[in-house]
This record gives structure tokens, sequence and C-alpha cells, in this order.
């Protein structure tokens, strides 16, 4: 309960931090990006949701872009044939990390899509995924480590973007079974791990991710530990800068705890506890009596 409050403490935090730029973007500048296979109504729709700025600048991102970093991690099933999933890029302040917020993705988490994102290298910004009808979301990181490149004229190598996309997939799999709080905290932990020890071969690794694993006193499945053994031995071959890696998650990691100890954070603490308090009294009356809401239909048309 602790952990998720806490999450839930850090998107406001984040989303009340000041904009500003990465690399070459200005002040607040926003981009988009769009799935392919959008129609001209989805499209507006989309813009909507995003409340994008009036000739935002958009991008598209296609099925082909997807496979060529999703074909390895990704069953092709999976991926489907049409990308769908949107994204909205914001750069905020330099410190000010990464904030994810998604609508309509059943699959990939938003602490997943921020610790792949710190992976790539992308440090600060917000960032709002959403699509016209439920996807997994495993194909909007494309779109978004596609739109910081345009927009900051950095270009991150392939190997970065496939291993960040490896571990997206690898946490969202996890969280399936471990939660979202922990199956973040876990690889975060692994990525420091790597950062201070520098495994030299893939003994060094497997003995980190045994570590890390029987500190959080957890049990996986063979297929579990395999993909997370495969996604660390991808990590741990890039050529990053890991002590600035950690760093960043580091700060990130205690972004919420400094926040909780604002004016600000405690304000927002009292309107949390009134709206839970609201929420328990909605929910007793649910319970108690019936309810006049159509349960939500299964809108899964595929793609990502």
């Amino acid at each position: 309960m602790k952990k998720t409050i806490i999450s839930t403490v850090l998107v406001a935090a984040l989303a009340f931090q000041p904009l500003a730029a990465l690399a070459d973007a200005a002040v607040g500048d926003s981009i988009v990006t769009i799935g392919d296979n959008l129609n001209a109504q989805q499209r507006e729709e989309v813009l909507r949701h995003f409340n994008a700025p009036q000739g935002v600048q958009e991008i598209r991102v296609t099925i082909d872009e997807e496979r060529y970093y999703l074909g390895n991690s990704v069953p092709a099933a999976q991926i489907g044939n049409s990308t769908n999933s949107c994204a909205m890029v914001t750069y905020t302040s330099k410190g000010s990390g990464i904030h994810v917020t998604t609508n309509n993705i059943n699959y990939v988490t938003p602490s997943a899509y921020e610790s792949a994102l710190l992976t790539a290298g992308v440090t600060d910004a917000d960032v709002k995924v959403t699509a016209p009808f439920e996807v997994s979301g495993t194909g909007a990181l494309t779109g978004i480590i596609k739109a910081y490149e345009v927009s900051s004229g950095e270009q991150i190598s392939d190997d970065v973007k496939k291993a960040a996309t490896q571990e997206l997939v690898t946490n969202a799999n996890l969280s399936k079974s471990l939660g979202e709080d922990q199956s973040t905290a876990v690889i975060n932990d692994i990525k420091k791990r790597i950062a201070t020890e520098k495994p030299q071969n893939a003994n060094d690794i497997k003995a980190i991710v045994d570590k890390i694993l029987a500190d959080y006193n957890i049990q996986l499945t063979d297929q579990q530990y395999n993909q997370l053994l495969d996604t660390v031995n991808q990590l741990a071959s890039l050529n990053i800068d890991w002590n600035a890696l950690s760093d960043n998650l580091n700060k990130w990691a205690h972004q919420a705890n400094d926040y909780l100890n604002t004016e600000e954070g405690q304000n927002f603490l009292n309107k949390l506890g009134s709206w839970f308090e609201s929420f328990i009294s909605w929910f007793a009356g649910l319970v108690g009596g019936s309810s006049d809401q159509a349960p939500a239909e299964d809108t899964n048309n595929g793609g990502q």
C-alpha cells in the first residue's frame, strides 16, 4: 500500500513540475506521435485527449518500425498488423524527471515506460500515451523515442532502443504477477547494481539477478527468470553511462518522498484522503444497492 501511495504521489509531484527543455527543445515544447493506421477521426480524438497545442508537430509511427524494435521481444501475434498507440512528449526542466500517464493501455504500466526511457537516455519529459481503443501499448515506446530524437536532434543507437524495448516487455510481464511497483523496483535495482559492480561475464550478471530476487524474496517461474536474465544480459552489454543512469534512477526514486515534504505535497495528501473517503462511500452504496453503470465493453481490436 505504501509503495502504491508513493507512486500516486510521484505522478502528482511530477505533474506540477515547471516545463523546460531537453537538448534543443524549448521550454514546454511538445511533439505528438500518431499510429500510422489511425483514420482522421481517430487522430482528432487522440489530439483532443492530449489537449495538444494548435499546430503541434506530428510524426508517424509505422508497423514496420514497431516490428523492427519489438521483433525479438514480442510474438508477432501480439504486435499485430497495425499501429494504433500514440504519444505526446512535452520537454521539462533538467532534473524534473520522467512522468508518464496512460489511457486505453492495458499491458504496459507507466512505471515500465519511465524505467525504459531512462535506459534509453531520456531523463526529463512529460509523456502521455493513448489509443482510440484498448491496446497493449508496447509499440508506444518506439514513438516516444522517435519523438525524442526528432525534437532533440540526438540519435539513440539501435542497440539501446532494442534493449529498452526488451526491458519494457519484461517489466510488463513481471508486473502481472509481482505488481507494477515491485517489478519496476527489481529491474531498477538490477540496473543500479550493474552500475556499481560492473559485471564482466554472464556469471556475474546471474549473481546480480539472483541477489536482487533474494533481497525481495521473489520466486519466478523458469520462463520469467530466463526472460529477466536475457533482458539484464542485453542491458549489461550496452555502451551507456551507467553512473548517470544510476544517479537518475536514485533521483527518480526519491522524487516522491521529496514531494511529500513540501506544503503542496501535504495538501495533495489531504485531497487524496478526501477522495478515498468519497470513493469508499460510493463503493459501499454500490455494494449495498444496484448500479446503473453498464460494464465496459472489451474493445481490444489488436495492434499496439
